[in-house]
């Protein structure tokens, strides 16, 4: 899926308000938590990514709001998707390697953190185990030093392939835990 929210202009706006999350980050926080519980509060994600400037109103906070609630509708939009249109959130191609890397790794943070209202106690047997390594493997991401990432061929590659195993992952975690279909889900 191709999103309507652009991510530099919401990369841009949270700045400008002094959210607590950054744009990728963002989207990692409403996955995380829609796999952990279901359902996602769309104002109260909005409040929890823009944090105190959001108490503060006005046309520009508004603006905000509309573009995060974009993606929220988005986002939510190709979780459900029968074909497996889900898609990361992040830069495009063109920004180097690195870049494209801390956002991977700020979209695992606010994963983690939003998947943490779970309870993993409740995940029983072989899906708790796969479930776990993947989360292990999100935590390597949060942890790898952007500042050695090359912008090299090789680099290219592996940012692809960390890109298309979250994705996959994170679409595994959802309908494993969420095993109802999206027409059913949407209505």
């Amino acid at each position: 899926m191709i999103y309507t929210t652009d991510f530099d202009d919401l990369s841009h706006s949270l700045i400008k308000h002094d959210a607590v999350t950054e744009a990728a980050e963002a989207q990692g926080l409403f996955c995380g938590i829609l796999c952990a519980l279901g359902r996602v509060e769309k104002q109260s994600w909005a409040r929890q990514v823009i944090g105190e400037a959001a108490a503060s109103g006005g046309a520009l906070v508004r603006e905000l709001t509309d573009q995060l609630e974009s993606l929220y509708d988005e986002s939510m939009q190709s979780l459900y998707d029968d074909e497996l249109g889900f898609q990361l959130f992040t830069p495009d191609d063109e920004v180097s390697i690195g870049e494209r890397m801390q956002s991977l790794s700020e979209w695992c943070q606010g994963f983690l953190l939003g998947f943490s209202m779970r309870n993993l106690d409740t995940i029983e047997g072989e899906v708790r185990g796969e479930i776990d390594e993947l989360l292990q493997d999100f935590v390597g991401v949060t942890q790898i030093d952007v500042e050695a990432v090359d912008n090299d061929e090789g680099d290219e590659e592996s940012i692809v392939e960390i890109q298309e195993y979250i994705r996959m992952g994170v679409i595994y975690i959802f309908t494993t835990l969420h095993p109802v279909s999206a027409s059913t889900r949407l209505q």
